[in-house]
């Protein structure tokens, strides 16, 4: 059956199909091994699933099949939240209220006047790096053992991360998570006696973003990635709810370049190079060494 558009549903439509070609959609598992590598090239995208949806539901409309495409259900969206709520108003709560004797004690400025631009950009950079990398190795000891099995495990409940399920994780991981949000910036004014209230609160507001924007599922073209090299974003987090294992960072993906736990297309043709040289070099060793030992028996 033809579709009717009308002007703005084409505009959509031809969006959908062009620029949403690359993004990824994460609402079934990545399929297929190829030397033992994973091939992402089998991956899903909104487009081809926003095909599928349409090729079936030819009743709906342009923005209907949008909104079906990568909307976790009511049911999914209610539970999440309520989980979500739950734990503001219990273990958050207690924290929330300690917030300001904490940062007093440790001698946050609250006056006037504020510092310079320069000067909160360096603090911002510097917690950056360190909640970064308290994340990597925090999350990546996370997915050992009975830590996964008891804790972290709840964060992986929904394979296709929505913001919501961003706070979806057990009260002792959100304490883990806390202490790189909030005790690293303590930890940096008690050893410099320098940081204001302005520039904790564009941090705190920064965590919030980075987080909602890893697990929004969205790689919008305008999205920080993109302007970023080095930021993760929700196409390098969404990878990681769909293979559990990789992908830990979760403000760059520096970290997980340098470990050797980065999941993406380069990274996996560098392991599958690399898988190759290794079985070249094996290959090459055992018959050197079946030569050898054909002459000494001759």
């Amino acid at each position: 059956m033809l579709l009717h558009e009308n002007f703005m549903e084409s505009k959509v439509l031809a969006y959908a199909s062009s620029a949403f070609e690359s993004f990824l959609f994460s609402n079934s598992s990545i399929n297929g091994l190829h030397s033992g590598v994973i091939n992402l090239s089998s991956a899903p995208t909104i487009a081809g699933i926003f095909k599928d949806v349409s090729k079936y539901n030819d009743n709906l409309n342009i923005f209907e099949r949008l909104w079906a495409n990568n909307i976790p259900t009511w049911k999914e969206q209610w539970d999440c939240l309520r989980f979500v709520l739950w734990g503001h108003f219990t273990h958050e709560l207690p924290q929330i209220w300690l917030f300001h004797p904490a940062v007093t004690y440790f001698g946050v400025e609250f006056g006037v006047p504020f510092p310079p631009v320069w000067k909160m950009l360096l603090q911002l950079t510097v917690f950056a790096i360190a909640f970064d990398a308290w994340n990597y190795w925090s999350h990546r000891l996370m997915h050992y053992g009975v830590l996964y099995k008891k804790i972290h495990k709840v964060h992986h409940l929904y394979k296709t991360p929505f913001s919501f399920a961003a706070e979806y994780i057990s009260p002792y991981e959100l304490s883990v998570a806390g202490f790189g949000a909030v005790g690293l910036p303590m930890i940096w004014v008690r050893l410099t006696g320098e940081l204001h209230l302005v520039t904790f609160c564009i941090w705190m507001m920064f965590v919030l973003f980075q987080s909602m924007d890893g697990h929004s599922g969205y790689d919008f073209p305008w999205g920080v990635r993109h302007f970023v090299p080095i930021w993760a974003g929700p196409r390098h987090h969404d990878l990681h709810h769909q293979r559990v294992n990789g992908n830990y960072g979760s403000v760059f993906w520096f970290w997980d370049y340098f470990m050797d736990t980065l999941i993406n297309d380069d990274a996996i043709e560098r392991r599958r190079r690399k898988i190759l040289a290794e079985r070249r070099f094996e290959t090459r060793n055992h018959t050197r060494k079946s030569r050898l030992l054909d002459k000494r028996n001759t």
